[in-house]
């Protein structure tokens, strides 16, 4: 346990001692290193703090760019940036982040760019990058135009019946190993087959490269696990014909316009989370009698619903619940604005959907996500009940939508669901570049995360399973629906040269558990050994995602995470949990540990620091030392930024055994706050650092 203890110690010292400062921590500690691409490129990916002297007199996308310009040679840039385009710009509550788009021929790059975070005080404090060196620059190719493109993506799908949202086709460049290919990238939503289909089709020759469903689904089966091919050939018969697809689709867009009318304000009977939660139940199943519902139900306000032609629906500034999927369920709508219905009425779905989501985005807003800095802070289209019925259900990044299947539990009866599924809506809306990388399991923890953390904050959260995801959907006894995801998964290890995608099985588990687990045990214990609030860590959470770009690794992510909690919680112990959490499972691992650290079981020449006792302490601990000949020595406590608190001794001392009081007060005698510390042995050139935590 000791030796863990100082490894975990050794991390923090290094993830947290600020960049371009020189460590308290003295000689033998560096900075956090730069994350770098494996690929060809074999350059910096993610930067954090990163030291540069920024030139007088220049603010917003001008320093950004005087930056990425300092940065080109190792970023592997054109040394005068001509193939960067104008900056787009997104706010954060740290900063600006302004995201400049690599450009070959006046066209983009797939997944291109270069991203700069600035803070209001106009340092750079962060840098993504993402650019492609080329190893070529050829001129733009005569290529095949865009309804070409469609007809070659709809004969490769052999596609037939009805489009589910608006196709989608865009001519850029793909760069495999620094070779340039001029392409379209087609998302083609279908009934049949069935996906939210993206395709690559070669634009010189109109021969499909790649295809992929790149609709987000909340589990594995037998449907997702198929190929595309096997997908596409269960169907029977030809293609159908593409152009009269796109006008029977653009023929419904004009027939069903979006729903406009008065702001009111209604009710619905919803599940607040789900009836296994609130009943303390785990043998309620699916099909239990409707009495042994009774107790489960609540009656929530339903904000900015609309009022129009006598009738109320649940549409509004931040959910709008719409028939856009199979089956073909239009939306319940009432006379009075109460949603009275319980399940097995899908206006009792309408109702907990609405309500849900819409909560979920006013709870963002209230942590300061709104306006410029805000996420999905816009209505999003919900059919809930779609996916045709399956035990299923989805995101579709194309075209920002929901869907929630019915088969077993009603997907739209567990809030678990719901609100992982908005979790893929939340990272798209952060990050538009988000994918590859570690993105495929982190999406999906994630999510898992954002519904867990809003479970934990009900009622019955803290002692209703709270290490269960999808706790009425999944999970529970007898006949379950499935087994459900955990948040405990306290076994699973990272291996940073591994990707790890959605629901993939990795030793021990599911890669979504591999993420979703140090999210929710920081979040335990930070609102449970800490007293923080559930508000401080999903702040956290949410913004280390901007300014984040294409292929992110955990390791990337927990680095964001960490530098993100030591800037919107100064003092507290949020880092440094995040860090003990990553650390656990080597997202953070040993690879970034101080060589040479010293341990309590590996004495220095008879230098000897003992842990402290009592620890967690409050208010006052003791800490022990030896020193094997007489001389000078210093014990010094540090914050978890490198930052000195107080001088516990300082001068010269007999050999043998010494016993120092700390009171848990700085140098200017004022009490610190509760957190991880760390005091270090400094004697005839030899020095140990051991951890301390105090607990208020």
């Amino acid at each position: 346990m000791q030796r863990t203890a100082i490894r975990l110690g050794a991390l923090l010292l290094l993830a947290l001692a600020p960049l371009g400062q020189a460590s308290a921590f003295g000689p033998g500690i560096s900075p956090l290193p730069d994350t770098q691409h494996d690929d060809y490129r074999n350059t910096p990916r993610l930067q954090i703090e990163p030291t540069w002297q920024a030139p007088s007199g220049l603010s917003g996308e001008s320093l950004a760019r005087a930056f990425v310009a300092q940065r080109a040679e190792s970023y592997g840039l054109d040394p005068t940036l001509a193939d960067l385009g104008p900056a787009t710009q997104r706010e954060s509550l740290l900063g600006t982040h302004y995201r400049f788009p690599q450009l070959l021929d006046g066209l983009p790059v797939e997944h291109g760019e270069v991203i700069v975070s600035v803070a209001a005080d106009g340092h750079v404090y962060r840098a993504y990058n993402n650019y492609y060196p080329l190893t070529s620059r050829p001129a733009l190719p005569a290529h095949i135009d865009r309804d070409a493109a469609f007809d070659a993506a709809w004969q490769r799908l052999n596609a037939r019946g009805d489009l589910l949202a608006d196709p989608q086709a865009h001519l850029l460049w793909t760069v495999e190993a620094g070779t340039p290919q001029l392409i379209w990238r087609v998302e083609l939503a279908l009934d049949a087959p069935y996906g939210g289909w993206e395709l690559a089709v070669d634009a010189t020759t109109g021969a499909v490269t790649a295809l992929r469903d790149a609709n987000l689904y909340r589990v594995e089966d037998d449907f997702t696990r198929a190929t595309p091919d096997e997908r596409i050939g269960a169907l029977d018969g030809p293609a159908g014909d593409r152009a009269d697809a796109f006008a029977r689709f653009a023929a419904r867009e004009i027939a069903t316009p979006p729903t406009r009318g008065d702001r009111a304000t209604g009710s619905g009977v919803v599940f607040d989370p789900d009836p296994r939660a609130t009943l303390l139940n785990d043998n309620l199943q699916d099909n239990s009698p409707a009495s042994a519902f009774t107790g489960a139900y609540f009656t929530r306000t339903l904000l900015d619903i609309t009022f129009s032609g006598g009738l109320y629906r649940v549409t509004g500034p931040w959910v709008d619940i719409i028939n856009w999927d199979s089956p073909n369920t239009p939306p319940s709508t009432t006379t009075d604005g109460n949603w009275t219905a319980t399940r097995g009425n899908n206006a009792f779905n309408d109702a907990m959907t609405y309500f849900m989501l819409d909560q979920n985005q006013r709870y963002m807003q209230g942590l300061g996500f709104t306006g410029a800095s805000g996420i999905q802070e816009g209505p999003i289209g919900t059919d809930t009940d779609g996916f045709g019925g399956a035990d299923n259900s989805f995101y579709q990044p194309s075209s920002n939508r929901l869907s929630f299947g019915h088969g077993c539990v009603d997907d739209s009866e567990d809030s678990d669901v719901m609100l992982h599924e908005y979790g893929h809506a939340i990272n798209y809306s952060i990050n538009s570049s988000w994918g590859g990388g570690d993105t495929g399991a982190m999406g999906e923890g994630f999510g898992d995360y954002w519904a867990g953390s809003y479970s934990w904050s009900t009622p019955n959260g803290e002692v209703y399973h709270p290490e269960w995801v999808f706790s009425w959907d999944g999970h529970g006894t007898g006949n379950q629906c499935w087994s459900g995801r955990l948040l405990n998964k306290l076994n699973l290890v990272y291996n940073h040269s591994t990707n790890y995608g959605a629901h993939q099985s990795i030793p021990g588990g599911i890669s979504d558990e591999l993420w979703s687990t140090p999210l929710f045990q920081s979040l335990i214990s930070l609102t449970g050994d800490f007293g923080q609030t559930r508000d401080s860590v999903d702040q956290i959470i949410l913004e280390a995602q901007f300014g984040i770009g294409f292929g992110p690794k955990m390791r990337d992510m927990a680095n964001a995470i960490v530098a993100t909690a030591q800037a919107l919680q100064p003092g507290q112990p949020h880092a440094s949990v995040f860090i003990q959490k990553f650390a656990h499972h080597s997202i953070i691992d040993d690879l970034t540990a101080v060589p040479g650290d010293e341990t309590a079981d590996t004495p220095a020449a008879g230098l000897r620091l003992a842990q402290n006792s009592p620890n967690p302490f409050n208010p006052k601990t003791t800490v022990r030392f030896t020193l094997p000949s007489p001389g000078r020595a210093t014990l010094t406590v540090f914050d978890v930024a490198g930052r000195q608190v107080a001088q516990l001794a300082d001068g010269a001392f007999t050999a043998g055994e010494h016993a120092v009081d700390w009171n848990g007060r700085d140098d200017a005698g004022s009490a610190v706050g509760s957190g991880i510390y760390f005091y270090r042995l400094d004697a005839d050139g030899l020095s140990q650092t051991r951890k301390m935590m105090l607990i208020k």
